[in-house]
């Protein structure tokens, strides 16, 4: 049942590393380099880095993310925190880099099947 999982885990982040390249361009859909080197707002597909705190305070929180190629950046979301945000399978964030923070405008936590 384990192996089913993790394969379909797999199988799941692969189709979605595909996608991401396919439509990166029509889609404003990237990586953290991506929105590093542009002033759009980029949308950025990964997940969360669960060996980090989540910062919650004033109706601001971060959190650490790794992107579809693995970079790992500082996401700050001015808004409420996402209940769920730990069980999610990923995360999709709106928004722009701040020097080496990703400053995102809307956050969606896809869930785990």
């Amino acid at each position: 049942m384990k192996k089913i999982l993790i394969l379909g885990l797999i199988a799941v982040a692969i189709a979605a590393t595909v996608l991401i390249r396919k439509n990166s361009i029509e889609n404003n859909i990237g990586t953290f380099a991506d929105a590093k080197s542009t002033t759009y707002e980029v949308q950025v597909i990964g997940h969360l880095d669960k060996q980090k705190e989540i910062h919650n305070e004033d109706n601001n929180f971060s959190f650490f993310m790794r992107d579809s190629v693995g970079q790992e950046c500082k996401v700050i979301f001015t808004g409420f925190k996402l209940d769920s945000l730990e069980r999610s399978a990923y995360i999709i964030g709106k928004g722009h880099m701040d020097g080496n923070v990703f400053r995102a405008s809307s956050l969606t936590a896809m869930m785990k099947p």
